[in-house]
């Protein structure tokens, strides 16, 4: 079964793609996270996306992959909704808020990204292990089943023969 890119799969059901990557877990590299983080940051800046939900392939374990659906622009906020106002976060920022937003937000969506990128592929290699493993355990079992049919088959042959002859003996014998 041939692998569906993620932009072939959303073409198809008629959204909007803005932007693709081929090929793009076959060599994964920073460089290219950080090319589609700037993507999506701009875009979202500039006002051409309102909002980036990205949606991926969690990496639990060899056998279990969880998709996660996670918003990625504008960082979602905790809200408290006003019922703590003891527990609201009240910090005093240095050098100063701007800065430090202007500085850390984009290092940290592209690390989020990078993230992001890892589990998917993590997820994507553990279903590749657990296939062919599967594909291995089906070939053997279908190889002992074809060896115990071969080896009736062989043993059936075998004894026909045994029959002929005994037969042709016995014809002879009797003749």
């Amino acid at each position: 079964m041939r692998r569906q890119e993620g932009s072939e799969f959303f073409s198809k059901r008629d959204f909007n793609v803005a932007y693709k990557k081929q090929g793009f877990f076959s060599s994964l590299q920073f460089e290219s996270a950080l090319e589609i983080a700037n993507e999506l940051i701009n875009g979202y800046l500039n006002g051409t996306y309102d909002k980036v939900v990205i949606i991926y392939n969690e990496f639990k374990s060899l056998i279990q992959q969880r998709i996660i659906v996670e918003q990625f622009l504008p960082i979602p906020v905790n809200k408290n909704n006003g019922k703590d106002k003891q527990n609201l976060p009240n910090y005093i920022f240095e050098p100063d808020q701007q800065y430090i937003f202007n500085y850390l937000l984009p290092k940290h969506l592209k690390a989020q990204l990078w993230r992001i990128l890892l589990e998917s592929n993590a997820a994507g290699l553990g279903a590749q292990m657990t296939a062919m493993d599967n594909a291995t355990t089906n070939a053997r079992e279908l190889i002992r089943a074809l060896q115990l049919k071969y080896n009736k088959e062989r043993q059936a042959a075998i004894t026909n023969e045994i029959l002929e002859i005994v037969s042709g003996a016995n014809a002879l014998k009797g003749g």
